[in-house]
């Protein structure tokens, strides 16, 4: 799951949605030096990753990109996933996407002082660019998985990974739903997080 289902799966908390967008960017016992609730989202953001790791729809969805990415093929399945679910955002969520985006961006500058050094460093071009609402255009992820090429080892490869997306882009989505709805309901009952109204819906829908 990347930065926006993180977001997503966090429900109302505003402080849980801070910890779970940057979970990645504290390692170890790190979380402990955090206010109360952005601990809480960094381990609920650690719980989400774990516990999808060996769901299996993200394993399924993890085959469609091995033969370009191999090994790092589950980091495309996270762009992919949010891609699907920004693409498809009025099936989620009551908010609009660029609205809820943009709250979210207010969210974090207004809590700058508490983020990460390496959330510091991109957030400003986040904000500019509207990283997050991008990811609902391929031209979007293509341009994101570009700029993980260029400052990970992920290899350069986004015109792959976007016709993927495209030609499985149904059997992708069907995955997607099944994965997100199980993590909802998985997060409110182990951590009482609220399941916004469109979501429950999808989810009588499985």
């Amino acid at each position: 799951m990347n930065f926006v289902g993180h977001i997503y799966l966090s429900g109302e908390n505003k402080n849980i949605a801070i910890g779970n967008f940057i979970g990645d960017y504290v390692k170890g016992k790190e979380y402990e030096r955090y206010p109360e609730e952005i601990q809480k989202g960094i381990l609920i953001h650690r719980d989400i990753d774990s516990t999808m790791d060996i769901h299996p729809s993200f394993l399924a969805t993890r085959e469609l990109f091995k033969e370009s990415y191999g090994r790092y093929a589950g980091v495309v399945v996270d762009m992919a996933f949010d891609h699907i679910l920004t693409k498809n955002w009025n099936d989620w969520h009551d908010i609009p996407l660029k609205k809820f985006t943009r709250s979210f961006y207010g969210l974090l500058l207004k809590n700058y002082r508490v983020l990460p050094s390496q959330v510091k460093e991109f957030l400003p071009f986040m904000v500019r660019s509207n990283r997050l609402y991008s990811y609902s255009s391929l031209n979007g992820i293509e341009k994101a998985l570009s700029i993980m090429a260029n400052y990970t080892s992920l290899p350069s490869k986004p015109t792959e990974a976007a016709l993927v997306i495209q030609s499985k882009e149904a059997e992708i989505t069907q995955h997607f739903y099944q994965l997100l709805g199980d993590l909802a309901l998985y997060l409110n009952k182990k951590y009482q997080l609220p399941i916004n109204g469109k979501a429950a819906i999808q989810i009588a829908r499985k």
